[in-house]
């Protein structure tokens, strides 16, 4: 009985816990004067499993609503979702299309969408334990796809205006649309490469260059975020598709991808990278594998890259039901429940769709998962809605909607997208621009299809706000010089006027043949679960590309092709306009037409886009972001494929219809008086005069690329690496200057890691990848920031069995160093050297100290550290001992920088001053680096106010999930100290204090490997950061025969990224370790280390050559 009793107690007050929790205002995580961590600690403890599960459940959105006339609320089914499953997300509320069934009339107008958002939050704050407020993901590839929304050109338009700051812009403007509905997150930017021009979604994309997408990638990533996430029309961006997805076998959409890990880091991996560097914070799975693993199961990549790598804080969200694909197409699961424990533990956090992330709990239950596994994907999901704001703000106010959505801003900018995006490819005897006296027979299946001028991912439009081509034609001329035949169909061979349209192209001037392809989605088509179209004969809709249209040619389909032979045999001059979604086969009319320029798909202002460039209103600039191929089977074929090139076909040459960049003006640009200017080591400033030569103004893509004429490694034949669109008026010039840095001359090494290496690299700057106009050829030499590279002291005079652990510090008098040296590390024999420059020499090493502690007792010494206090003495501080758990603290005295020294000093005991690097002296404070091996390793700091008489420390700031020992001090301008330190950990570790070493946080790794080898690090006077180490990690180095190698040198800014700038030593074999490094009063960097224990190197650096350009000159 009383055993029960306490148990309906316990019930009791878990109950009254809980009803207490959701009446009271003033629980940790309800108060915004917290940070969000604290936040979603306080409130991750207060959650049940199940509640838990929930924020990683993201369930179809337009499911959640009802519609009657004008009264919208929420659906029934949102009720049991959020009462019994806890949802935390939805995705696509407010989406319309044929596949989800919503029409302008049953779907959601921009008011209602804000009033359902408000309703759905309001139902989830009222009715739950927590309040925990939803996130709502939306579509918006090419602008949010809801009704009213402003529909953008397609992505692989938006890549060819090759214009960062207008995707910024147009990544705020959607996000504005999208966040005054009552929505949080951005699906797209799309920033896959395609390799393939069959495959259905090459639209969505930016083409074929890592460098454009990237750039592309992270303008729109910052347009969404606006620098701040707690903005009221910032969106969370949704990074698509992780990885590889544009490359499918055949171009089957989801195919897996045949694929290296090497080509994954060179070129697949910069683009999301630099995007979530612009503040991304969601990245989404893609559908297909590589290398046998799904990309929703990659370990390597999504927690091994992402996470931890790149230091990803924010959510990866699968796409839609692919978790359910681990079992239902990879067959790498048995069941929902093993399929949603293989994606979460591989390192996803959101099930899109759901079904097999609401089985997590019963996986939990069942011992298949851990709870920190749980806890680490809720974590990134509450913390994003609390940096987001929405618990104090998670309503919109509903009159927004409707004055933010389709304003006349975002209408013009969606004109000047569409217009940028307009590539001219050809303009035989200049037949463009027209005269608006022409009378012009408009032609073709694209000339007056609203819905083709759109592409997928588009919502269902009034017909008032969307241009054509002959909308556009007739706003410039008149309807009555205008007259319109369709000729065909883009698909439904069934469907002509042929015969109508050549007699049109008689009675006109000129006739202008819109022709191409269509993504448009129409409601016979049939759809599969994740929303792709089915290709069927059943239904001859014009769409012949978007999602599940792939193609096994890229031939025009139907009869445009017999319609474009009809018109051209009247004799008139043609002009060819594709409307398009991937590259299709030009080849007769690049042979045949006067004119011809694709718009892709150039969005809702597309017609009044394409009619200026062919009135000259607006001179076209429009460069290609992929190549377009002469025949389906020279794919794949891109600019920037590796060595060798390369041969011809027997039936044709292998060199693309057009190349990537390729794109026509009327008028001329010309490229003189390139130069190239070496800044620092890695830093070249390029430059050349760009002047426009023809009779209009206009704009040129300036586009520089690189070749490296020798590396070890095979490398591609050119790689853009910048690039800029310059509006010239004609006859003006302009001095074009690009900044080349070590990211765009570097490799990939081996290992993966990024190096530089020495030689020659071709810099060519042209119009186009294949036009190039002038070329200079630099040569970096790494070695060239080394001043000196010397031995201490001549092995065939002076000989020591085995030295390490040198040391060097910069006196009145000039250098001294200072190393152990005898039979080997831990002889008793072994004792302290110094040696000290004279002029540009050392002299001898002199031995200054040894073991000795009484007449019976030798021990061996150990890691000298040299300290000089200004205006004072040289202090030396040395450890002794049989062996590191053995070891005390020592220290002499020089008063003569180094020629004599006192009498050892012990340390009390306890203390063993600076483990190896030096100390860092602060109001008269000397704050020591140390560390402990007795039971683990563990870092502390000592302290003396009185120069090593009397001492005081800190307790071990390490837990034991973090090994590290032997750390270095880095003193930030503002006074904050951070630590580097040696570990086990595979990584250089870092910790900061704010109160001068008195207290740290919590250790956590860099990003720059560390083979448990020592290290050093200083504060440069400039305000950088320089470390030497050994950029290796033990797992890749033969630790237990001393093979430390090679030894670098890494440059930061803020002393968290670290660039790997220059290798001291690279010799496979032997031991280059335990590096000491200071910054004498000249600014010159002197450095010691052990060299193969044979020998003490010193290295002498000029850091101005080391530079780190700032993030926004890269």
């Amino acid at each position: 009985m009383k055993k029960r009793y306490c148990l309906i107690l316990f019930v009791f007050s878990l109950f009254v816990c809980r009803v207490s929790s959701n009446t009271s205002d003033n629980l940790p995580y309800k108060d915004s004067k917290l940070s969000s961590h604290e936040r979603v600690l306080d409130l991750l403890s207060r959650m049940t499993l199940e509640e838990k599960v929930g924020q990683l459940l993201c369930p179809l959105g337009w499911e959640m609503y009802d519609r009657q006339g004008d009264e919208v609320t929420y659906s029934e089914k949102f009720k049991d979702l959020v009462q019994n499953k806890h949802i935390g997300m939805l995705w696509a509320v407010y989406r319309a299309d044929p596949w989800t069934k919503k029409t302008i009339e049953n779907g959601l107008s921009p008011t209602l969408a804000a009033k359902v958002g408000n309703a759905l939050q309001r139902y989830v704050l009222e009715n739950t334990r927590l309040g925990i407020p939803l996130f709502i993901a939306e579509e918006a590839p090419h602008g949010h796809m809801a009704i009213g929304g402003t529909v953008f050109p397609s992505g692989i338009g938006q890549a060819s205006t090759w214009n960062p700051v207008l995707l910024e812009k147009m990544g705020g403007a959607i996000s504005k649309e999208i966040r005054s509905q009552g929505a949080h997150i951005s699906y797209g930017p799309v920033l896959d490469l395609v390799r393939d021009a069959r495959w259905s979604r090459v639209e969505e994309t930016f083409g074929e260059d890592p460098v454009l997408a990237a750039t592309l990638g992270a303008a729109i990533a910052k347009g969404n975020g606006k620098g701040q996430l707690n903005n009221p029309y910032s969106t969370i961006t949704t990074l698509k598709h992780f990885i590889a997805y544009g490359i499918p076998e055949g171009g089957h959409n989801g195919n897996t991808a045949l694929v290296g890990n090497r080509e994954i880091h060179e070129n697949f991996l910069p683009p999301f990278k630099k995007a979530i560097e612009a503040g991304a914070l969601s990245v989404m799975t893609a559908y297909n594998s590589v290398d046998g693993i799904p990309c929703t199961a990659n370990s390597d990549l999504l927690k091994n890259i992402l996470k931890d790598k790149w230091n990803f804080g924010g959510f990866v969200v699968s796409d839609l039901v692919s978790v359910d694909g681990l079992k239902e197409q990879h067959l790498v699961s048995k069941s929902l429940e093993d399929a949603g424990v293989l994606a979460l533990s591989s390192g996803v956090d959101v099930d899109l769709g759901f079904n097999s992330f609401s089985l997590l709990g019963d996986a939990f239950k069942n011992g298949k998962i851990n709870m920190s596994d749980i806890d680490s994907a809720v974590y990134r999901v509450l913390k994003l809605k609390f940096d987001m704001g929405l618990f104090e703000n998670p309503y919109v106010k509903i009159d927004d909607a409707s004055k933010n959505v389709k304003t006349k801003e975002h209408i013009s900018l969606a004109r000047q997208l569409a217009q940028e995006s307009i590539v001219l490819l050809e303009n035989k005897k200049q037949t463009l621009p027209l005269s608006k006296k022409n009378k012009i027979a408009v032609i073709g299946p694209n000339a007056d299809n609203p819905y083709n001028m759109l592409g997928d991912y588009t919502a269902p439009q009034n017909r008032k706000d969307i241009i054509t081509v002959l909308d556009g034609i007739k706003s410039k001329i008149g309807g009555s010089r205008v007259e319109y035949v369709k000729g065909c169909a883009i698909r439904d061979t069934t469907d002509l006027s042929i015969k109508e349209a050549v007699e049109a192209a008689l009675r006109a001037d000129v006739a202008v043949v819109v022709v191409g392809g269509s993504s448009a989605r129409d409601f016979k088509t049939k759809y599969i679960e994740t929303g792709a179209a089915i290709s069927s004969t059943e239904s001859l809709s014009d769409m012949e590309s978007g999602e599940g249209f792939d193609r096994s040619s890229l031939e025009l389909m139907g009869k445009q092709l017999e319609l474009l032979k009809a018109i051209k045999a009247t004799g008139k001059p043609i002009i060819v306009v594709y409307i398009q979604g991937r590259p299709l086969n030009m080849n007769w009319a690049h042979e045949y037409a006067d004119a011809l320029l694709t718009g892709w798909y150039p969005g809702q202002e597309g017609g009044a886009a394409i009619a200026n460039v062919l009135f000259g209103d607006y001179n076209p600039a429009g460069r290609l972001p992929i190549s377009v191929p002469r025949s389906v089977g020279q794919i794949p074929v891109y600019y920037n494929r590796k060595n060798p090139w390369g041969h011809d076909y027997v039936e044709m040459t292998s060199k693309p219809l057009y190349s990537f960049g390729y794109g026509l003006s009327y008028t001329q640009f010309e490229y003189t008086n390139m130069t190239t200017k070496q800044l620092s080591l890695y830093d070249f400033e390029v430059s050349c005069v760009l002047k426009n030569t023809g009779k209009y103004d206009g704009e040129e893509v300036v586009q520089l690329y690189v070749k490296d004429e020798f590396a070890s490694l095979v490398q591609p034949v050119k790689q853009l690496k910048h690039f800029e669109r310059v509006f010239l008026k004609k006859g003006e010039e302009k001095l074009i200057t690009f900044h080349l840095n070590k990211d765009d001359l570097s490799i990939l090494d081996k290992n993966l890691e990024q190096v530089v290496e020495p030689g020659d690299f071709t810099l060519m700057v042209g119009s186009s990848s294949d036009n190039i106009k002038l070329e200079k050829r630099i040569t970096v030499n790494p070695k060239q920031a080394i001043l000196t590279d010397e031995f201490i002291y001549d092995i065939n005079k002076v000989s020591f069995p085995s030295v390490h652990s040198a040391t060097i510090e910069e006196t009145p008098a000039g250098l001294v160093s200072a190393f152990f040296g005898g039979e080997y590390e831990g002889h008793p024999e072994v004792s302290i050297y110094v040696s000290r420059r004279v002029g540009s020499e050392w002299t001898s090493p002199v031995k200054v100290v040894d073991g000795i502690v009484n007449d019976s007792v030798r021990k061996a010494c150990y890691n000298p550290v040299l300290f000089q206090v200004q205006g004072k003495e040289l202090i030396l501080f040395y450890k002794i001992g049989y062996n590191v758990q053995d070891w005390s603290g020592y220290l002499i005295r020089s008063f003569d920088n180094g020629l004599t020294w006192t009498k050892p000093e012990a340390l009390p005991e306890g203390f063993l001053g600076p483990i190896k690097n030096r100390p860092l002296l602060v109001d008269e404070t000397l704050i020591c680096g140390s560390s402990t091996e007795n039971d683990g390793w563990k870092v502390h700091f000592e302290f003396t106010n009185d120069l090593g008489k009397m001492w005081t420390k800190t307790n071990p700031i390490n837990d034991k999930t973090c090994s590290i020992i032997q750390p270095s001090i880095l003193q930030h301008k503002d006074g904050t100290l951070q630590t580097v330190c040696r570990s086990q950990n595979e990584a250089v570790v870092s910790s900061f204090s704010s109160d001068k070493g008195k207290t740290w946080t919590k250790s956590f790794p860099l990003h720059l490997p560390n083979n448990n080898s020592g290290l050093d690090a200083i504060a440069l006077a400039d305000g950088r950061f320089l470390m030497v180490y050994n950029h290796v990690k033990a797992s890749q180095s033969a630790y237990m025969t001393r093979m430390r190698t090679p030894l670098n040198v890494a440059v930061s800014n803020d002393g968290i990224h670290w660039d790997n700038i220059l290798v001291l030593e690279d010799s496979p074999i032997k031991e280059y370790s335990y590096p000491s490094v200071i910054q004498d009063k000249k600014g010159i960097v002197h450095i010691v280390y052990t060299w193969r224990r044979e020998n003490v190197k010193y290295v002498e650096i000029d850091p101005s050559q080391l530079y780190v350009l700032p993030a926004n000159v890269k």
